[in-house]
Formats: structure tokens, sequence, C-alpha cells
């Protein structure tokens, strides 16, 4: 049987969802939401996240402009990404994903160049709990992320 509680649902609502081909992409995805947060970059987080969540990222971005905050976050590899939770509510499916990675993460105040968060050297082992949901019925295979949150 599958592990993963509501993985068979969605294998059912889904026929195509395959979960390593999925978490192939999670990782991708992963990738490109880090490092366009990191930039600032919200035309590439308008095609990878759900609309609530973009607002919370953009709140941050406009937050750290006014702060004159310069965010460094560069991903040096993806430990584990694995699948904790499946959900689907009516058409809509939720793919909970566990993601550890290694990171080197920093904040720099933009006038003076000093860093106020993190450490420019320093590798920190961070554990995300993302989300990921897509409409069943919808043609539009990808998935956008719903959910951030920090893993235990």
């Amino acid at each position: 049987g599958d592990p993963v509680p509501g993985i068979a649902n969605l294998k059912r609502a889904d026929r195509h969802f395959q979960p390593a081909e999925f978490l192939s992409g999670v990782e991708t995805a992963f990738e490109m939401i880090v490092e366009a947060f990191s930039r600032g970059d919200i035309e590439v987080l308008k095609t990878l996240l759900d609309d609530r969540t973009l607002k919370g990222f953009e709140a941050e971005i406009r937050r750290r402009r006014a702060a004159h905050e310069e965010v460094n976050s560069s991903l040096i590899s993806i430990d584990s990404c694995e699948i904790v939770e499946v959900g689907i509510l009516e058409d809509r499916a939720t793919v909970r994903v566990n993601i550890v990675s290694k990171q080197v993460h920093f904040v720099r105040n933009e006038d003076s160049g000093e860093v106020v968060e993190g450490d420019t050297s320093a590798v920190s082992t961070i554990n995300d709990v993302w989300t990921f949901a897509r409409d069943v019925r919808s043609d539009d295979p990808n998935w956008l992320l719903a959910e951030t949150r920090p893993g235990d």
C-alpha cells in the first residue's frame, strides 16, 4: 500500500500524478522560488505561487524595500524532499511536502552594507513544509505553492 495518506485518492482523481515526477518538479520550483524571493522577483513568483501566497511574499518584499534590506539566499543543496500529506477537497488537490535544504542566508542593510541577520559564510540546514495545490479538473498540469511554514 501507499505510505502517504490520501495518495491513492489523488491518483484516482488525477491519473497522471506520479510522485517521483511531482517531487522533481517541487525541487525545481523550490530553487526558483527561494532565488526569486531573494531577488524580489515578483514576475517569477507569479507563475509559481497561488494568489494568497503571492500576496504574502509581495508584502515581505515591499517591507524589505522600505527597510532598505537586501536579502541573500543561496540554495546549496536539497537534502530531502518528501510528500507528507495529500488532501482532496472537491476538485482541489493539495500535497504537503517536507523539504530539508542547506542554504546560506543573510540580510544586509543596503545603506550601510552591514549584515543585520544571518551570516555570509554559515551554511544552515533549513526544514520547510510547503503545500502545493492544483485543480484536478484543470488542463493546466502545474501545481502552485499554496502555503509555506517552517518544519519541525
